[in-house]
């Protein structure tokens, strides 16, 4: 069983989420059988670490990710890491783009760096968008903070 704890608050037509790492660590673990950590490096970049065996051995590979920016329900990311971290990004949305053809809007790569994530394209986030606009999601010590103005 796994547990949620979440912090939801309305001001003023906002709508302010806070959702732990632990428990998007937990979920993951729980729905995609996959071991990841979620680490603050600084407030615009967000660590995120996983194991990769390779030829029996466990190597921890990690990539840093920030927000560069949200348009409705565009959330356009940046990400960094070691040498050769496009050799394990891009082969890896090819594959979600391939899993789920009919959502291949869903996730693309820019130039620089730039992951293009489009949540419209979730149907279950549809109504949710139709309702809010999103407006910020950003990394604390233990969460991520999300900000929406709820439409009128």
């Amino acid at each position: 069983m796994v547990s949620y704890n979440r912090n939801c608050q309305l001001k003023l037509n906002t709508m302010v989420v806070s959702i732990s790492y632990r428990e998007v660590e937990q979920y993951i673990a729980h729905h995609f059988q996959r071991e990841i950590t979620f680490k603050l490096e600084d407030s615009s970049q967000l660590n995120i670490t996983t194991p990769l065996k390779v030829l029996g051995f466990t190597k921890y590979i990690s990539i840093n990710v920030g927000v560069v920016k949200i348009e409705n329900a565009k959330i356009f990311l940046t990400y960094s890491g070691k040498l050769g971290i496009d050799l394990l990004v891009n082969p890896t949305i090819a594959f979600f783009r391939r899993l789920l053809p009919e959502k291949a809007n869903f996730i693309r790569t820019d130039t620089g760096n730039v992951i293009e994530l489009n949540l419209q394209e979730i149907d279950e986030l549809q109504s949710v968008f139709e309702k809010m606009d999103l407006q910020s999601i950003t990394f604390e010590e233990n969460s991520f903070h999300i900000e929406a103005d709820l439409k009128s």
